[in-house]
C-alpha cells in the first residue's frame, strides 16, 4: 500500500502548528523530516504524521484530550519552559564563575 504524502499546509492543518513552529520541530528532532523531491518541493508521510500524534497519546491521530490549537500551544509552551530552564542553569553557572573570581581576587 502506497502511504500518502502530504503537503505543508496540510500537515500545519492536521498538526495545528506555524510553519516556523513545524522548522524548528523538524530542526531539533522532534518531528518527522519530509521527503526531499526538489530543492522547494519537501512532502511528509502521512503515516509518520499520524504517528507522531499517537506517541503523544491520540490513537485517532488527533491532539489528546484537546483542541489541536491549544495541544499545539501547549507543546510551545512546554518547549519555552526548557529554555528558560536551561537559560536559568546557564545563568546560575555564570554567576557561580563570577563570584568564585570575585573570591579569588579578593
Amino acid at each position: 500500500m502506497a502511504d500518502n504524502l502530504m503537503r505543508r499546509w496540510e500537515v500545519e492543518q492536521t498538526v495545528s502548528i506555524s510553519k516556523s513552529e513545524l522548522y524548528r520541530l523538524v530542526a531539533a528532532g522532534k518531528f518527522p523530516r519530509p521527503v526531499q523531491f526538489s530543492a522547494h518541493v519537501v512532502r511528509w508521510r502521512e503515516s509518520d504524521v499520524q504517528q507522531w500524534l499517537r506517541e503523544r497519546g491520540s490513537p485517532n491521530g488527533s491532539a489528546p484530550d484537546m483542541p489541536p490549537q491549544r495541544f499545539a500551544d501547549r507543546e510551545r509552551s512546554r518547549m519555552r519552559e526548557v529554555a528558560l530552564k536551561e537559560v536559568s542553569e546557564s545563568y546560575a553557572r555564570f554567576g557561580k564563575a563570577i563570584t568564585d573570581l570575585i573570591k579569588a581576587m579578593g
